[in-house]
């Protein structure tokens, strides 16, 4: 008979192994012969994916429809992202250029950025994130609520913001129709952080009384401090707010940035405490700024980024000293202190039997300290003109100092203007009057003579007693007068001639002068108001 023999086969397994050469872990699968590979998509930050290969560089992709037919390795493969980094001075200089850069760099790029440099300020680090506020809509700056219950809108900026550079403002509402976690939520304008990194998150806005700020944030890596540097509290008028993140030297590092709002002076975040309750809160400005001392670095770029130097102030020491009068309710020194571009203004001081003269602006007028601001006035750069400070003589008529100063033309070289002198300057401000005044004793058969910078349209210097050297000490005074438009500079440029016609020629020989005091005052009318200050300075007033 027939014979019928039926054989069976258990299909193979074999093993899939996918490589992604130490990005990720390892990964395997088990798959029976003829069915398809899984082939999972890795991730990996900075980089683009570019599929499965058979071989760790180069070799042939695997289709996605891959079917087992035995052992297999599949190597991921990788292309590392490229960003833009545009790094804008803003006024200031970097890299010997105001303009702003582009520079083109790979993810694992680490690229070296020089601190900017400008006149006057100091510069206050990078600022990584554009400004939210200037925009028309909310990008980079979103609700902050577990909950969802926070809507923030754009408006025009009401009459009261302070905030100048932009025309818009931000509303956040919290309706209070249910819980709101943490805290009543708020917004959050997001900031990566980096290791042993100084950030100061700085938000101007208009939160009712009752209410407080708190921040938020992730890992900030083992052992980071968090810090407000000025109140919290809502005050229903705008303020402005600061908190100040550090981070630590390891451990894991995310995001800040995060702000909300509660009833409670409380820091609530760390227990996620929800609360219920209606707010409309305003922000006018919100911004986060690297402070770090060494600002070079900015660490690997995860993504195309615009840094925008931030520039403060640079801040001075007003001194006043009402000089036997009484200034601002006290006979003693006042100190104040301003930055660059404040305007200050400064109430005439007042004496018993004496009119206020106007404020001397220069410092140790009387050489105690040495040449103080007092320097070589020779446009011919010769070196033949000098000046050194010496215990006065025994003829000097000051009884303020010890010193006195010698200026000495040794007459190897040729001078200019004429046997060159000294510059004791001062910068001038519109319709302006000013006297300076110099106690020296200048050679028979000399003159002092003047020399300026432009002093605006019209303006003009002359003498107001005689300036011929006598080989005693005399004052010698010269009035300037500035114009009311135009260009403003310096003055306060003395030289010596032979002749009594003022000459600003080269000229060759050997004299030698003294100096017992020299300062410039401001005489004009109204003394209220330095206009812009540009350096630590003692106002000393003077009286008649």
């Amino acid at each position: 008979g027939t014979r019928v023999v039926k054989y069976y086969y258990q299909r193979n397994r074999y093993t899939v192994t996918y490589n992604t050469r130490g990005i990720v872990s390892t990964e395997s699968e088990e798959v029976y012969y003829g069915e398809l590979a899984t082939m999972p998509t890795p991730t990996r930050n900075g980089y683009n994916y570019n599929g499965w290969f058979d071989a760790e560089s180069g070799g042939n992709q695997y289709s996605n429809l891959y079917v087992v037919t035995g052992p297999t390795t599949m190597y991921g493969q990788w292309t590392e992202k490229t960003y833009t980094l545009t790094i804008n001075p803003n006024g200031g200089s970097i890299g010997g250029t105001t303009d702003t850069t582009t520079t083109t760099l790979k993810y694992s790029d680490v690229y070296d950025i020089e601190n900017p440099t400008k006149q006057w300020y100091q510069f206050a680090g990078f600022n990584e994130l554009p400004d939210p506020l200037t925009e028309t809509g909310t990008t980079g700056f979103n609700p902050y609520d577990y909950r969802d219950n926070i809507t923030i809108t754009s408006q025009s900026k009401s009459a009261d913001n302070p905030i100048s550079a932009t025309n818009v403002e931000k509303v956040i509402h919290n309706p209070g129709t249910a819980e709101s976690q943490p805290g009543l939520g708020g917004f959050y304008n997001l900031k990566s952080s980096a290791a042993n990194k100084v950030y100061v998150h700085v938000f101007v806005a208009k939160l009712p009384e009752g209410f407080y700020f708190h921040n938020a944030n992730n890992s900030l890596g083992d052992g980071s401090i968090k810090q407000w540097l000025t109140s919290n509290e809502g005050t229903g008028n705008w303020q402005t707010y600061i908190y100040k993140v550090q981070t630590g030297s390891t451990g894991t590092f995310g995001t800040f940035g995060h702000v909300y709002v509660s009833s409670s002076a409380k820091n609530v975040f760390s227990l996620r405490e929800a609360e219920t309750g209606s707010y409309t809160a305003y922000v006018a400005y919100s911004n986060i700024y690297d402070i770090t001392s060494n600002q070079t670095g900015i660490g690997q770029l995860d993504g195309s980024a615009t840094l925008t130097a931030k520039w403060v102030d640079q801040t001075y020491t007003l001194k006043i000293n009402p000089n036997g009068g009484t200034w601002g309710g006290t006979t003693g020194v006042s100190t104040i202190t301003v930055g660059y571009s404040d305007v200050y203004d400064i109430p005439n001081p007042t004496r018993s039997g004496k009119t206020f003269n106007g404020w001397s602006q220069l410092n140790n007028a009387y050489f105690s300290d040495g040449l103080d601001s007092v320097d070589v006035y020779d446009n011919a750069k010769s070196g033949s003109v000098t000046i050194t400070s010496q215990t006065k003589s025994a003829d000097n008529p000051l009884t303020e100092t010890s010193n006195q100063l010698k200026i000495k033309n040794d007459g190897v070289a040729a001078t200019r203007p004429a046997y060159g002198g000294i510059k004791h300057y001062q910068t001038c401000e519109a319709n302006k009057i000013y006297v300076h005044v110099i106690v020296a004793k200048v050679p028979v058969g000399y003159y002092l003579q003047i020399a300026s910078n432009a002093l605006g349209t019209g303006g003009s210097y002359e003498w107001l007693t005689n300036n011929a050297g006598t080989g005693k000490w005399q004052t010698y005074v010269y009035k300037v007068t500035t114009g009311s438009s135009g260009n403003f500079s310096t003055f306060g440029f003395v030289f010596l001639n032979d002749t009594p016609e003022r000459n600003i020629n080269s000229v060759r020989g050997a004299v030698t002068w003294y100096l017992a005091h020299s300062n410039i005052y401001d005489i004009t009318s109204n003394q209220n108001g330095i206009g812009q200050w540009d350096g630590s300075a003692v106002l000393t007033a003077t009286w008649k």
